[in-house]
């Protein structure tokens, strides 16, 4: 075998090994459990039989209307993380959605995943929001969405 090779084979093993290094490792106790909840704030809600993941900011004052966070095709209430500590530090209370077979929301078969579908679960999700007052009061709401989320709030207008 040349240099050259034994070279190479040598690095290739070398590397093989410094990748295996972290699934040699035990976990601690912590990392095996499983949270009761995905994130601090989640919450779920049963709309038409469907459980909608939702996740919820209040700021200590409340100067303005809620925000509603509507993620697009393969996002969830995860996708809008860099978006809320700004506007909930201006006194906006934010909702973030997950649209039913997206995220911690239910995943069930038989669902017609039309926009008009959508926009009802996401009314659905606001009325019970603002009924039980977990959403203050206000004359409205603004709502965001990407992609498929943006289809979504054109159903809803």
């Amino acid at each position: 075998m040349s240099l050259k090779k034994k070279v190479l084979l040598t690095m290739l093993v070398f590397f093989i090994l410094l990748n295996a290094i972290p699934f040699m490792l035990p976990l601690s106790k912590s990392s095996r459990e499983t949270p009761s909840t995905p994130f601090h704030n989640s919450s779920w809600v049963n709309i038409q039989d469907i459980e909608i993941h939702y996740r919820t900011w209040i700021p200590d004052e409340i100067e303005y209307d809620p925000i509603v966070y509507i993620h697009g095709l393969g996002g969830s209430t995860f996708s809008w993380r860099y978006n809320i500590d700004d506007f909930v530090d201006q006194g906006f209370p934010v909702v973030a959605v997950d649209l039913p077979a997206f995220g911690y929301s239910s995943r069930q078969t038989g669902l017609t995943h039309s926009q008009e579908n959508r926009s009802e679960w996401v009314f659905g999700l606001l009325d019970i929001l603002f009924s039980e007052g977990e959403l203050p009061t206000t004359e409205g709401y603004h709502l965001v969405g990407h992609s498929m989320g943006g289809g979504v709030i054109t159903a809803m207008a």
